[in-house]
């Protein structure tokens, strides 16, 4: 009853700070009661309608401590909701949404981390809205994905179908190489390979990459519009005059390029395939990472049994044809940063796998396959042990030992700072209780049962 007053007061009170106090004395009767509140969790969502992130923030906290294997399902459906919401909102909102999305999406994650049975229906969720995440929800949204692929063989399939489905729809470089990553490591069968080829053929888009960007600028030229990749011709501004460190005075020009040109360069390659805008946005890690996956791609597909040779040095030969054309993209006049040595060298040991891999196909399987995977498995491992550590550490907190003092709440004296009991505290003092609880604890009436006065 008093945890419902509570949540009652924190869902009509307009003052933020009375709804954290609220919730704070809400979470230490919690503390003192566990798994007594666990019904009250769905009426506790209902403090996520106050716009204030802070309140947000501790509700959620305390959901996630209320959370059971008996509510978890209506929890789940609850956040659902609240995250479609955080997705149709627009206008001024829009950074308070994202916020308090990411806040979700954590929420979610950590839910679906601590009660498997709902990870499946999560991934659903996170993969059916990643495209109209922002760019930190959606990098969040991925790595979870990522790591329910390794703790769940089972749901690795339905990943795969949703990420080929949806992969075009992924703008940023971390969602794009997260996403890679899960593609290239858990596509297996023959069909799921091909299908996730044909994806990224589509995302990457005309081949060669750097003869198409030419034709398209010479094109652009014969018909008299500038071209937005080409390299724009700076504009001098005029010096000015520096104050340094010192105390001495320095003259300083600048150069920039116009702001239409820009401008524009950013349109053009907005409405290109999603792999071809990262590169040419001078995004070669995201190179790398595609390099490394199509070699992956190919390496198990050389695996697999009843393939034909034909399919196989086909994709073989394209896929070393677009790893050459993000180096020599990398290498243009196309990208405002040319391409990094480690980048270029990660490429190179790409390209140069696939030209061995008849005479070293088993170490090339070990290095790009078997190593990776255990990698990721270990990494996945190690973070769950740590999380166990942790929660034990934080039991072994606030748990009673077993040489701590019994306290009897009717003969004992109650300190003015005793933080626990601070609600019946202030309930006794509302009735007037307290006057004489404090009577009966100065032991008045206390009786003699044995001793020097004891007839016996």
């Amino acid at each position: 009853a008093a945890a419902a007053c509570y949540i009652s007061l924190a869902a009509k009170e307009s003052d933020n700070n009375v709804k954290i106090i609220v919730l704070e004395r809400l979470d230490q009767l919690r503390t003192r009661h566990e798994g007594i509140l666990d019904d009250l969790v769905m009426d506790l969502l209902r403090v996520l309608s106050t716009p204030d992130l802070g309140v947000r923030r501790k509700a959620l906290a305390i959901v996630m401590k209320l959370a059971s294997r008996r509510n978890v399902n209506d929890v789940i459906a609850m956040l659902r909701k609240e995250l479609s919401k955080t997705v149709a909102s627009g206008g001024d909102q829009q950074d308070k949404a994202s916020e308090f999305r990411l806040l979700l999406i954590q929420t979610i994650h950590t839910c679906a981390s601590e009660f498997p049975e709902v990870a499946a229906d999560v991934v659903d969720l996170f993969l059916d809205s990643i495209s109209e995440f922002g760019a930190s929800s959606a990098t969040d949204a991925i790595i979870f994905v990522r790591e329910v692929a390794e703790k769940f063989p089972g749901l690795r399939q339905n990943i795969i179908k949703h990420l080929v489905s949806s992969f075009l729809d992924f703008k940023t470089g971390k969602v794009i190489r997260g996403a890679l990553w899960i593609l290239g490591e858990y596509a297996e069968s023959g069909d799921e390979i091909r299908d996730v080829w044909t994806k990224l053929r589509e995302a990457i888009g005309e081949l060669p990459l750097l003869a198409a960007e030419q034709r398209e600028l010479e094109a652009s030229k014969e018909s008299g519009d500038k071209s937005p990749l080409e390299p724009t011709a700076a504009v001098s501004v005029p010096a000015s005059r520096r104050v340094l460190p010192d105390g001495t005075y320095a003259t300083e020009s600048a150069m920039t390029a116009s702001a239409s040109a820009s401008t524009s360069a950013a349109l053009k390659l907005d409405s290109k395939p999603p792999l071809r805008a990262v590169l040419l946005h001078s995004d070669f890690f995201t190179g790398t990472v595609l390099a490394s996956t199509l070699a992956k791609l190919v390496l198990r597909f050389a695996r697999l049994e009843g393939e034909s040779d034909e399919q196989l040095n086909s994709l073989r030969a394209e896929a070393v044809l677009i790893m050459a054309g993000v180096i020599r993209v990398g290498q243009s006049t196309f990208v405002s940063n040319a391409i990094d040595e480690d980048s270029y060298d990660r490429v190179l040991a790409c390209i140069r796998a696939l030209e061995y891999m008849d005479e070293d196909a088993a170490v090339l399987t070990d290095a790009f396959i078997s190593d990776t995977q255990s990698a990721f498995a270990r990494l996945v491992k190690g973070e769950a042990k740590r999380e166990r550590e942790e929660k034990k550490l934080h039991s072994k907190e606030t748990a009673v030992q077993v040489d701590d003092a019994i306290g009897f709440r009717l003969v004992a004296k109650k300190a003015a700072s005793d933080a626990d009991d601070s609600i019946e505290r202030d309930i006794e003092l509302a009735t007037g209780e307290a006057e004489g609880r404090a009577a009966v604890s100065k032991l008045d009436t206390v009786v003699q049962l044995t001793g020097f006065s004891d007839a016996v």
